[in-house]
């Protein structure tokens, strides 16, 4: 902030220098301003500054009005409660598979729990860093989670499109963990 208020007090001086300069339409015979003159513009300057609303930093308008900021925290709510459901679901969901449910949690880990309880091997968790490949190994996983839930291809294209959601319902729902497939 400092930093904009001496570019702007730099410019505000350098704007009456240069209003009394050659070349600048202005009388001649005028003398150039003094010192005091500069000083008593930079001082103004810095007094209508400071008079400004709070809501704003040296005049600019502030990036969000009171209307958004509401919207701003209803969503902000929604989204967490949407994210603790999804958690929950796919704590559960690990747990009916026998797996730790604290493993939804970990970056990385889960997705090889995801795998693992879908009967592949854990290697498939490298194919996710190949471009393509990638989709090819997330439809597996979801096809064998599908498949370890006694579910069908409708199913699998849920937890491909929407795992996080699926999983919930898998985790929620009354469907059991019927053992890794083959």
């Amino acid at each position: 902030m400092e930093m904009i208020v001496e570019n702007r007090l730099h410019t505000g001086a350098s704007m009456a220098v240069a209003e009394n300069t050659p070349g600048h339409d202005c009388d001649p015979s005028r003398e150039s301003p003094g010192v005091e003159h500069v000083a008593k513009r930079i001082y103004r300057f810095v007094v209508s500054t400071r008079r400004m609303s709070s809501s704003s930093v040296l005049g600019i308008a502030p990036l969000q009005s009171d209307a958004t900021t509401g919207v701003s925290v209803v969503f902000l709510l929604i989204l967490l409660a949407l994210t603790a459901v999804i958690i929950a679901g796919g704590w559960k969901m690990l747990a009916k598979a026998g797996e730790p449910g604290w493993g939804v949690i970990v970056p990385i880990y889960n997705t090889y729990l995801f795998f693992k309880i879908g009967g592949n091997s854990g290697w498939w968790l490298l194919a996710l860093f190949v471009p393509l490949v990638n989709l090819y190994a997330l439809y597996r996983m979801s096809s064998g989670i599908s498949e370890a839930f006694g579910q069908g291809a409708g199913f699998t294209v849920g937890l491909f499109l929407l795992p996080g959601i699926f999983h919930a319902i898998l985790g929620f729902g009354d469907y059991r963990y019927r053992g890794r497939p083959n």
